[in-house]
């Protein structure tokens, strides 16, 4: 709940379909901040609302920044100009070697 009332009181806009998503339009600006249990997810199409956003939380919340998102909850992201791709390749990876399918002949599926 604390969370819940600094983004809106920072203008922020919570997801009607997600309650864990929030979006802050500036302009041409946005940012969306996706919650997970402890961790936040910032993702912002201007570097300056990105710098705002994260100087505000930290400002009332402790935290640390770890820089650009590479793995969360199984995705692995890849960033580059103007492109976010998102890999489950090692997570996936993970449970074939669990139910011993390492080896296993891949089909294609229509």
């Amino acid at each position: 709940m604390l969370l819940h009332k600094c983004l809106i009181e920072n203008s922020f806009t919570q997801s009607s379909v997600d309650h864990c998503v929030y979006r802050k339009d500036v302009g041409e600006k946005k940012v969306v901040i996706s919650i997970w249990i402890d961790g936040i997810i910032l993702a912002a199409n201007d570097n300056e609302i990105m710098n705002e956003t994260k100087m505000m939380l930290q400002e009332r919340f402790k935290m640390k920044d770890l820089g650009k998102l590479s793995y969360f909850l199984g995705i692995e992201f890849e960033q580059g100009d103007g492109f976010v791709k998102m890999s489950q390749k090692r997570y996936l990876s993970k449970v074939l070697e669990r139910f011993h399918m390492s080896n296993c002949k891949p089909r294609n599926t229509p």
